[in-house]
């Protein structure tokens, strides 16, 4: 479908349901600001409280929507010479300028009104800035597609004059996506089974808490209900129900968390990066540059495994700290996905092909000396306490903590050529990350009295859009990779942003 032939140039407003927008965000402001006055008043001697707040709240809401109107009109945009200009304020003028080339990122969300309308939330981010740096909060959507695909466009060039029919061209070819992901309905629902449902019992836990914790406070009688509950005759099926009541508490948690977070999930890819679209209430779309992509990484657990899902997850560029607006995730990919994302952001290249080396076996000894020496020491005094019963449930516990540490220690694995980084891990699943060198704006060499005692040390590597660490490797070889690196962050010309 053709984009609608949209001048920029001209300035223009927002669609008109933004009012309504703009008006529950200032009835908010409103009320947090006068909260106060209204609690005095509310709970004073007053014997007009009832009309008091009647009229208060007539009056908020008349001026809430007298600023909502002006704030209206007064926000409108063009751009000029490959700059967004937006006009705003009520009561003092506001203009910003935006360059192309400090545009980072432009996203949509959509709620359900939103989406009956329509409509959707324009926001944009720009470099330089740990917060998004300007949002529209209710834009006609060929409007903000047409915007977004004009900007990312016109984002490298020069300002010159270019015919029409280049333009128009290149509109076009920017608007049309390959599919590389769709979640239909049943992908979807694997997704949400195969899912990490110990979160999801964690949830559970501390719903329970909070329900006891206020069943407390309205007065009921926990002590002796708990008395109650320890001299009921809890048989192996009441356990078994209940066990299989909470399993699948846990299972829909994680299945209505996945249907709502990546429903109709759409993961696509043009010359100039990728698009992803997901959400079932909220609609949120999201274009990454490919050049914005510092690291990608995938894993999966052991459910996964059985399925062959991964999730891949693609770490952008930002001026700020790693957050999960920088982290974006793409559940139920198979390793040929996976694949096809490497090879478009990073070339004709396989990570099977870079020879991997282990970490040194002390990452696991010196944890199994520690964990050891103090499982010593609490079963001493659990000996003494006379509690004899709880030290096979504690060794029960090293067992299970060192072969963790032993699998974590097994799995990690590192590797490089001259172009790029391959790190492997994991527990009971497996996870990879993969970034490319000339994208690493830091490096760190960690080593702690025991490392240094016997010549290791742990790297690590900072880039845009957070860090990756390999520990217990050999003091030489990190240096000789920290040499390596520099040399190949300093003489690269390629651009990361």
């Amino acid at each position: 479908m053709m984009k609608p032939n949209i001048d920029f140039s001209q300035p223009m407003r927002q669609s008109a349901f933004a009012i309504l927008m703009i008006l529950w965000k200032t009835i908010r402001m409103i009320f947090a600001q006068l909260l106060p006055i209204v609690l005095v008043f509310l709970f004073g001697d007053s014997l007009k409280r009832p009309l008091f707040l009647l009229v208060s709240l007539i009056t908020i809401v008349i001026l809430a929507m007298i600023i909502s109107i002006i704030k209206y009109y007064k926000t409108y945009f063009y751009i000029s010479e490959n700059e967004l200009v937006v006009h705003k304020g009520v009561f003092n003028k506001v203009k910003t300028t935006i360059p192309f080339d400090k545009i980072q990122s432009i996203a949509f969300n959509q709620n359900v009104i939103q989406q009956i309308f329509e409509v959707t939330q324009l926001n944009i981010e720009t470099a330089g800035s740990d917060k998004t740096e300007l949002v529209f909060h209710a834009i006609n959507n060929e409007k903000a597609q047409a915007l977004r695909d004009y900007i990312f466009t016109h984002k490298k060039e020069t300002p010159t004059i270019t015919s029409t029919a280049t333009t128009i061209a290149k509109t076009n070819l920017i608007s049309s996506y390959q599919s590389i992901i769709s979640l239909d309905i049943v992908r979807l629902l694997k997704v949400g089974l195969t899912e990490n449902h110990i979160k999801s019992f964690w949830i559970i836990i501390i719903f329970f808490y909070w329900i006891l914790d206020n069943l407390q406070e309205a007065g009921m009688d926990l002590e002796g209900f708990s008395e109650e509950v320890e001299s009921f005759n809890w048989s192996t099926n009441i356990l078994f129900t209940l066990t299989i009541f909470f399993v699948l508490i846990a299972l829909i948690i994680s299945l209505s968390r996945v249907v709502f977070s990546y429903f109709d999930l759409q993961f696509m890819r043009n010359q100039n990066g990728f698009k992803i679209i997901r959400g079932l209430f909220n609609r949120k779309e999201v274009s990454v540059p490919y050049q914005k992509i510092q690291i990608i990484s995938w894993g999966d657990n052991l459910l996964k495994k059985l399925v062959g899902f991964k999730d891949l997850y693609l770490s952008q560029a930002s001026s700020s700290q790693l957050s999960t607006k920088q982290l974006i995730k793409i559940p139920g990919c198979s390793d040929a996905h996976v694949r096809e994302v490497i090879q478009t952001v990073m070339g004709e290249m396989k990570p099977e092909d870079i020879q991997l080396e282990s970490i040194d076996f002390k990452y696991f000894t010196r944890f199994s000396i520690i964990i050891s020496v103090v499982a010593g020491i609490l079963t001493i005094l659990l000996f003494l306490a006379n509690k004899l019963l709880t030290i096979p449930i504690l060794w029960l516990f090293v067992v299970y903590f060192m072969f963790v540490r032993y699998l974590a220690y097994s799995k990690k694995r590192y590797g490089y050529n001259e172009k790029t980084l391959y790190i492997q891990g994991g527990k009971w699943g497996h996870n990879a990350n993969l970034l490319e060198i000339y994208k690493i704006q830091s490096i760190q060499i960690k080593a702690s009295p025991f490392q240094r005692r016997h010549q290791l040390c742990t790297l690590k590597l900072y880039t845009a859009s957070g860090n990756v660490s390999i520990p217990y490797i050999p003091l030489i070889i990190g240096k000789n990779m920290i040499d390596c690196f520099i040399y190949i962050t300093e003489t690269s010309n390629k651009s990361w942003m």
